[in-house]
């Protein structure tokens, strides 16, 4: 009969958006262990590289006290080691801000899927 064309019809849609609300739930929560690691992987990183830049400042004041050649020598050779550590954590920084970008955006776009799911939802119910 009509009433239970209705109800099945109904019982579709609405297992359809609980799936699709699982489904954004489940990869919700997973973006955000995945957000929590890339934020303790870009604050590991920043430290790395105050902790670096520490160094060279230590590293610069013993190379502008120093008088042994050698010594000075060594100096630049570990100033020029810390640069170059400190500009490949700065791309890590970069690599690892542009991947917690696109995790944002993932969860943006199934957030976004989601609300377009109800609302059509709601708005199929209206009209029908």
């Amino acid at each position: 009969d009509w009433s239970s064309d209705v109800c099945s019809s109904d019982l579709g849609g609405l297992l359809s958006l609980q799936t699709q609300c699982d489904i954004a739930t489940i990869a919700l929560g997973k973006a955000e262990a995945e957000q929590r690691v890339l934020d303790r992987n870009l604050l590991s990183i920043s430290k790395q590289i105050e902790t670096k830049k520490l160094d060279v400042n230590i590293v610069l004041g013993l190379l502008n006290g120093c008088t042994d050649e050698e010594e000075s020598k060594q100096l630049r050779a570990d100033l020029y080691e810390l640069r170059g550590e400190i500009k490949s954590l700065n791309h890590q920084l970069e690599l690892s801000k542009t991947e917690s970008t696109t995790k944002n955006q993932i969860v943006d776009d199934l957030l976004a899927n989601a609300t377009n799911t109800i609302m059509n939802t709601k708005v199929g119910k209206k009209s029908g």
